[in-house]
């Protein structure tokens, strides 16, 4: 089995929706402003990696504010359709504005469907969706290991689930200054948005979403465990000198 899963606590499932409910309101701002902008390609890359194609039903699993299934939307449309789940219902109300922005300036009524759904407990059916793609999300649940299993459940024989996520640089001069940034900087900028208070008694949400990548697991880690969730051909590629890796597996 792998030999790790992040950071792990009891009630960490609460103190995360506080974490978001709280940062909900600068959270699209912040990552742009803490990623120099980098988040909006690497998110691009991801569903490069999906193979998405018109027709297709496509999850969003920890939507958040909506970017990554707003960004696959004119990948699947006229008939295809994205579905966008979350915990935090502050971060899906965000989402749920986008969407009737894009209503008020079109006219037309997109399919997006943002659902409340925890990511260890999918609220669909078996073999439901084409693709299963998440960014950002694999650090703040109490088990990878099962919400990469759900995310392969979800999907239909052949095809793909695909993960975003924050990981560290080989080569170790990156890493020291990854680390320095990602631990010192952060936090700091988190406190400068006003987000510098503690969540149910721990640490504030940008000294968390520092913490969460203590013992989780990076690259090959991350690709045992795809194929402990049952999935094929797992890969994954390192992108901006390692800083996020982009992980991808086929549903059998």
């Amino acid at each position: 089995m792998a030999s790790k899963e992040g950071v792990q606590f009891e009630g960490k499932e609460q103190y995360v929706k506080g974490v978001f409910a709280a940062i909900a309101p600068v959270y699209d701002r912040m990552n742009i402003m803490m990623t120099i902008g980098l988040v909006k390609g690497w998110r691009r890359f991801a569903l490069e990696k999906c193979g998405l194609k018109p027709g297709w039903t496509v999850l969003d699993v920890g939507t958040g504010t909506g970017e990554m299934a707003l960004q696959a939307l004119p990948k699947v449309v006229p008939a295809g359709k994205v579905f966008g789940v979350d915990l935090s219902e502050e971060m899906l109300g965000i989402a749920r504005k986008k969407l009737e922005g894009i209503r008020s300036k079109s006219g037309v009524v997109p399919p997006v469907f943002f659902v409340t759904g925890d990511a260890l407990a999918l609220p669909f059916p078996d073999r439901m969706f084409d693709c299963a793609v998440t960014a950002f999300t694999l650090r703040n649940v109490a088990g990878v290991l099962p919400a990469v299993s759900e995310m392969a459940r979800v999907c239909k024989s052949g095809g793909r689930v695909v993960c975003l996520e924050i990981s560290e640089p080989v080569n170790p001069l990156l890493r020291t200054g990854f680390r320095l940034y990602f631990n010192r900087l952060i936090p700091l900028l988190g406190r400068l948005a006003g987000k510098g208070q503690r969540i149910l008694g721990r640490p504030p949400a940008y000294e968390w979403l520092a913490q969460s990548l203590r013992d989780f697991p990076q690259r090959e880690e991350m690709a045992v465990i795809f194929s402990e969730a049952g999935l094929i051909h797992p890969r994954f590629y390192p992108l901006s000198g390692g800083i996020v890796t982009v992980y991808v597996g086929e549903k059998v």
